[in-house]
């Protein structure tokens, strides 16, 4: 038993690592200066982690319907990235406490059955 404990403090130790993070960086995209917020609008910097500028995750919603209470995504193919950001996306209207309904469609026709649903139901 004792051999197991001191195996695994070593192997704790083992993996530790410092880091550093640097910030005060600003980034520019095509030329102008990024103001990245979160949703609170408080600005969030980027930073370096190990010598490589980390930015913030962000996402824009192709739509939000407030009379629905909908965001739609149109996207098209779904990527593991995309996947991710919706992910994301869940959690925050869960930590809102909100039950906003996330429409996803993919394709042209999607899209358009999505279109003509919402106009039913006016």
């Amino acid at each position: 038993m004792m051999a197991m404990f001191v195996t695994s403090a070593a192997a704790a130790t083992a993996y530790q690592k410092s880091i550093t993070a640097n910030y005060g960086i600003s980034l520019e995209i095509n030329g102008n200066k990024a103001n990245l917020t979160d949703v609170n609008g408080k600005t969030v910097e980027p930073f370096t982690y190990n010598g490589e500028t980390i930015r913030a995750i962000t996402y824009t919603l192709d739509f939000y319907l407030p009379d629905y209470d909908m965001a739609i995504d149109t996207k098209g193919v779904a990527t593991q990235q995309g996947k991710l950001r919706i992910k994301m996306l869940k959690r925050l209207f869960a930590d809102l406490g909100r039950t906003t309904t996330i429409e996803l469609p993919r394709t042209k026709d999607e899209c358009a059955a999505l279109v003509a649903r919402l106009t039913e139901n006016r």
